[in-house]
């Protein structure tokens, strides 16, 4: 079957794909309004640092997550799993000790499941996302360090290939801090918030097209007064076996935090972001040369809006690609019930935007999955239990993908989710 009489032919979602999409989606409504009734969401408990990725690393280039808010005094029986979830694997809690001020075991488990039928199969699965489990320690008062792995890699075992990240952090003040190690780039402000805290499934195609691996570098990072910076050299990771092939990439940051010159707002920033890629297979898929991401956010009472456009300038052999998303959401139960909508564009000079591998490429497609032009439209809610320590998502998105050259990128489908995100 063409890609073409594929799309002609799309059948809407079976019975029960509906029927799991409504029960996920009905859940968090079924419970809106015992929770508003017991919520008192405007004194913090704290930063929610669950992320493990942005550690040690100014906030303003650190994503887009807020802090994990109070419920009251009623707590249901899931505020009360995430708390004693958080509080379980801290074996060392002393900021006045002399060595080390805390030691914390950290993970994530993101299950999900997706259904999508604009393919040569249908597809419906469960599946474990995201599952880490890993260390950190805070030590010396200005030393941080950490390593986590992937308990969902290929070998399943800790094998240096399912190394997620392992570094040395040292931040003697808050204008300068270094981290050493295989690190998560924080390149643009989608790719830089942790999948902890993104509020869709998937990030979109072409953050998930340009976006740098978790690789082996030297990152610093710092805030002057309502600006900060970040700048970093990286090359390879820790499962490449020759190093002396590798090329390197370098990225450069900076953001400004507009909250003193628009007090009605919360947490209002621009960022700019540059990466120059001199030929690693780190970044992105394909060969692009210059990219560059500018993004803003902020929160105004309820709602909450972020937009970005990226721009990456291809090298010997790829077309350049443009394109940008907007992001708006807004809280039907303040910091608990949260609708999400996205939309997303993207553009090329040729066929060089590829559909994604979740889950548009899921069904056995045929062809090189390339396209031109690409739109998408996400709508969700998200039942935050305990901020981004556990939460409940549902949603759908709709996606077009079109392909002049007729190579097999030629698409035109939905794909439905439901699923958890626990990170502790």
């Amino acid at each position: 079957m063409s890609a073409g009489s594929a799309a002609s032919t799309l059948t809407p979602p079976p019975r029960r794909a509906v029927a799991a999409l409504i029960l996920t989606l009905s859940l968090p409504l079924a419970a809106a309004s015992t929770l508003a009734q017991q919520e008192n969401p405007n004194s913090e408990i704290g930063e929610d640092d669950s992320s493990g990725e942005e550690v040690a690393v100014p906030k303003l280039l650190g994503g887009t997550s807020g802090p994990v808010r109070d419920t009251g005094d009623v707590a249901s029986l899931g505020h009360r799993f995430a708390d004693w979830l958080w509080e379980v694997p801290t074996l060392i809690d002393d900021p006045e000790a002399p060595v080390i001020q805390r030691l914390r075991i950290i993970g994530r488990y993101h299950g999900q499941w997706a259904w999508n039928d604009e393919g040569i199969d249908k597809y419906s699965e469960w599946e474990s996302r995201r599952l880490r489990l890993g260390l950190k320690i805070e030590f010396l008062e200005n030393f941080t360090a950490q390593s986590v792995w992937k308990l969902d890699g290929e070998e399943n075992s800790f094998d240096k290939s399912n190394i997620d990240n392992q570094w040395i952090a040292w931040r003697p003040d808050e204008a300068f801090g270094l981290k050493i190690g295989q690190q998560k780039p924080l390149w643009s402000l989608e790719w830089s918030t942790s999948s902890n805290a993104i509020p869709t499934f998937e990030r979109s195609l072409l953050v998930n097209q340009l976006n740098p691996e978790h690789s082996l570098g030297i990152y610093a990072s710092g805030v002057f007064g309502p600006w900060a910076y970040g700048t970093g050299w990286f090359r390879g990771d820790l499962s490449d076996e020759d190093r002396g092939n590798e090329q390197s990439f370098a990225l450069f940051s900076v953001a400004r935090d507009f909250e003193a010159l628009f007090d009605q707002l919360e947490d209002p920033r621009w960022r700019l972001d540059y990466l120059y890629n001199d030929g690693s297979e780190q970044v992105g898929e394909g060969d692009f040369r210059h990219l560059f991401a500018s993004g803003i956010s902020g929160k105004l009472r309820r709602g909450r809006l972020s937009a970005e456009a990226l721009y990456a300038t291809g090298g010997d052999s790829e077309d350049d690609v443009f394109g940008f998303t907007i992001l708006p959401s807004f809280d039907i139960v303040p910091d608990r019930l949260q609708f999400v909508t996205r939309y997303h564009f993207a553009h090329s000079n040729g066929d060089v935007l590829r559909l994604q591998d979740r889950y548009e490429t899921a069904g056995g497609r045929l062809g090189d999955l390339r396209g031109d032009s690409y739109h998408s439209l996400y709508g969700g809610l998200t039942w935050d239990l305990r901020g981004n320590r556990l939460k409940h998502m549902g949603g759908a998105e709709y996606a077009r993908m079109k392909d002049p050259n007729d190579n097999g990128g030629d698409y035109r489908g939905w794909t439905l989710f439901g699923g958890v995100r626990l990170s502790f």
